[in-house]
């Protein structure tokens, strides 16, 4: 007896976790029946590019909005979508980068990653009024190790939400899961994020300040800081041993290894190992007397 044919799908998806959930599921053989996304300004990656040079390879029909249209009873899978859909059917299925309910709301896979969670995750729900809290369909949690890298961690979700994706159509045969209700006593809330979130606080501790560096790297803008006054992007760095102060002045350079400055954190020590001017050109570490910073008269 044959399979039952594939129910046809949407999916309306944007930046990088868009392109590799094209990706994975092309590598499992399903593909959706038409594609929408949009382009985003700060993406690093050039994400929708790649979306569509995907779609052109495939034959899938591709529609650049942030607000389209669905039929009623159009199947319609969302990865990374940021804009209210005012059309919302009971067939539409979102994708939230978080183990819900914790984790709601904004950049949630940043946020997990600069509070150092061990596991990350990735949940299909269904849309309602309140953010994130509709039924779970499914889940799938993901076990990460520090230093990784923000790019990593969203290809693994993108995986993941390819995997949930297969299991939905499976069982939309029967028609599209109810889900389960939250457990709204365990949710927690992710805020949202601006151009000031890109600035380090070298207040924190070196730890957290070197998984900041990693959570905010490509697609997205890279973190910020001042280094005797001129602005930076730091790309990589990395937390070392800490050193018994009697004054702590978080900032300052406490020494120069092999050319990367090592910086005194609010706990621990920091070794930036890669930075670049905010016109692309590489930073060259070659004085002691040196102090980070935070931002002093705001984003530019």
């Amino acid at each position: 007896m044959s399979e039952p044919e594939q129910q046809p799908f949407t999916c309306a998806g944007v930046g990088l976790k868009a392109y590799e959930y094209l990706r994975d599921l092309d590598a499992l053989g399903v593909r959706p029946a038409r594609m929408i996304s949009y382009r985003q300004g700060t993406d690093q990656l050039s994400s929708f590019d790649s979306i569509a040079d995907f779609c052109t390879e495939n034959a899938i029909p591709l529609e650049e909005s942030k607000r389209p249209s669905f039929a009623p009873d159009e199947l319609v899978f969302m990865v990374g979508w940021q804009y209210l859909v005012r059309d919302a059917s009971s067939s539409l299925i979102v994708f939230h980068d978080s183990l819900l309910p914790k984790y709601r709301g904004f950049a949630p896979t940043v946020t997990a990653m600069i509070n150092g969670e061990s596991r990350i995750g990735v949940t299909a729900l269904k849309p309602v009024i309140e953010v994130d809290a509709g039924p779970i369909i499914g889940q799938i949690a993901i076990q990460v190790r520090y230093p990784m890298a923000i790019a990593d961690a969203l290809k693994m979700q993108a995986q993941s939400m390819s995997k949930l994706t297969i299991n939905i159509l499976a069982a939309c045969a029967n028609g599209i899961p109810d889900g389960v209700p939250q457990n709204e006593e365990e949710a927690t809330y992710s805020l949202w994020r601006d151009a000031d979130d890109y600035w380090l606080d070298w207040s924190q501790s070196a730890d957290r300040i070197a998984r900041t560096i990693d959570a905010v790297g490509p697609p997205y803008e890279g973190a910020h800081s001042l280094y005797n006054g001129q602005e930076i992007i730091i790309r990589a760095a990395q937390a070392l041993r800490d050193v018994m102060f009697e004054t702590r002045q978080p900032g300052k350079v406490w020494k120069l290894e092999d050319g990367a400055p090592v910086v005194v954190c609010g706990q621990g020590m920091l070794k930036v190992i890669q930075a670049e001017t905010a016109s692309g050109q590489q930073v060259i570490f070659d004085r002691l007397r040196s102090r980070f910073s935070g931002q002093s008269h705001g984003f530019k």
